[in-house]
């Protein structure tokens, strides 16, 4: 940069370099230079500015970066050769596999590697993940007492921040993990984690076993073979109203087969707890 009599005159960065390369050079090893705030308070310039700066001196192995604590200065005798390797995205996995290749290969040479990208530090990304990753396991095993082949790949992480501040007992909650494998009607035996987390109120995610449809077509044939002798329609809930459907006879595919006595109750799926209902009836049931 220049300034109107053609003198060069120094960029923020510069400056913010500068400064901290003086009170690199004019302290001991292993000396405290304060955060980046700072520095870039001290030198008037913005944050991104000052990182930019230390970055410089990083590259160099005269500062080093303490995640949490500061800058400092780096011992020259137990300096190796430095890296930055910036990455781009290191949330990509292809990103992930390079900077690990690249920490690898340096290893084997002496040298130390930094890994950055467009979000900062990569390590320190990585302890934040792996503090949070403690946190979730530590939670699942607080709530769950024993372990299932299902509980694997289940979106854990959603799970934990729906359901982390609701109380459970653990006791309870196993015992009801243990009663829902054994019920040969669910279907879905991933679901029944949620399911149990979230109050036993989305049978959905069992995928409960349906009634078959020579089941349907029998229990439809007694009903209706039931309403004509009396008169009524063949849905219950329409034989008891007083709507113009109550002697209405519905055809089977006007119709939907339902529980008498709610799975989530204790009734089974067979023959004898099922009900054909109008499909406005059996929609209004499903919907309570």
């Amino acid at each position: 940069m220049k300034t109107k009599k053609g003198i060069a005159k120094a960029s923020p960065y510069e400056r913010a370099e500068a400064k901290l390369k003086k009170a690199v050079e004019s302290a001991a090893p292993g000396a405290a230079l304060g955060s980046e705030v700072a520095l870039a308070k001290a030198c008037g310039v913005s944050r991104m500015t000052a990182r930019k700066a230390v970055d410089a001196l990083i590259a160099r192995g005269l500062v080093e970066r303490r995640a949490g604590v500061g800058l400092f200065v780096r011992d020259a005798s137990a300096v190796k050769r430095a890296i930055v390797f910036l990455a781009g995205n290191l949330l990509w996995e292809p990103a992930i596999r390079a900077a690990g290749e690249v920490r690898r290969a340096a290893s084997e040479k002496g040298a130390e590697v930094e890994i950055r990208d467009a979000h900062g530090d990569m390590d320190e990304f990585i302890r934040e993940l792996k503090a949070y990753f403690t946190s979730v396991i530590d939670w699942i095993d607080g709530v769950f007492k024993g372990v299932k082949d299902e509980m694997c790949g289940l979106e854990w992480g959603r799970l934990y921040e729906t359901y982390r501040k609701t109380a459970y007992n653990p006791e309870r909650v196993w015992r009801r993990v243990e009663e829902l494998y054994g019920d040969e009607f669910v279907t879905y035996r991933r679901g029944i984690f949620e399911y149990v987390l979230g109050g036993e109120k989305e049978a959905r995610l069992l995928n409960v076993r349906v009634f078959s449809d020579k089941e349907k077509k029998q229990v439809y044939a007694r009903q209706t073979a039931d309403a004509e002798k009396r008169g009524v329609s063949n849905c219950p809930l329409c034989a008891v109203g007083h709507e113009a459907s109550a002697k209405r006879i519905w055809k089977i595919g006007e119709m939907g087969a339902d529980h008498v006595t709610a799975w989530s109750k204790g009734g089974a799926t067979d023959i004898s707890n099922c009900q054909m209902l109008c499909k406005t009836h059996n929609r209004a049931k499903g919907n309570r």
